[in-house]
C-alpha cells in the first residue's frame, strides 16, 4: 500500500490519489482512511475541517471506525461550547 510502504515504496502523494479516487465513488474505508490523512497531516496539511468531511461521508456509509473518530474530533468543540472541561 502506497501509504504505508507495504508492497510497495511509500508515498503519500500516490495514496492520497487513490484514496480520494475511491472515496468519490463512496468507498468508505477510503473515505475513512483520508479523515485519517486529513486529521493527522499525513501526505497533507493538518486540515480538520477536511477530516470532518471525509470521515462524515464514512459514517453515511456505516463506518463504524469512522463515527467514532468524527465524534472524538467533535467532542472537544462540544466541551469548549458548553462551557464544560
Amino acid at each position: 500500500m502506497c501509504r504505508d510502504g507495504r508492497g510497495t515504496e511509500k508515498n503519500l502523494p500516490e495514496a492520497l490519489k487513490w484514496f480520494a479516487k475511491a472515496a468519490e465513488k463512496n468507498d468508505a474505508d477510503a473515505q475513512y482512511e483520508l479523515g485519517t490523512m486529513f486529521e493527522q497531516g499525513n501526505g497533507v496539511a493538518k486540515d480538520q475541517a477536511q477530516a470532518v468531511k471525509w470521515y462524515q461521508a464514512a459514517v453515511t456509509m456505516n463506518h463504524a471506525v469512522a463515527k467514532a473518530k468524527l465524534q472524538a474530533l467533535r467532542q472537544p468543540t462540544m466541551a469548549l461550547a458548553t462551557g464544560d472541561s
